[in-house]
């Protein structure tokens, strides 16, 4: 079961780039979470802090976002 929404393209967006997976991610930019896009955290967020990526995880990390607790992305 995947816990992508499809994107535009009806894909679910993931891609493979070298070794780093690409994937949709809702990152919230007031509290530094990211999550799943359908994760339950996210939707109860201000739609103004939110940020719709696709990118690697490691991206995220890397830009000091921690993953959600709630979905685990």
């Amino acid at each position: 079961m995947s816990h992508m929404a499809p994107d535009k393209k009806g894909g679910y967006g993931k891609k493979e780039e070298g070794n780093a997976e690409e994937r949709e991610y809702a990152a919230n930019v007031n509290s530094g979470k990211f999550h799943l896009p359908d994760c339950a955290g996210i939707q109860k967020a201000n739609p103004d802090n939110i940020k719709r990526l696709t990118c690697a995880r490691e991206d995220l990390t890397g830009d000091g976002y921690t993953p959600s607790r709630l979905c685990d992305p």
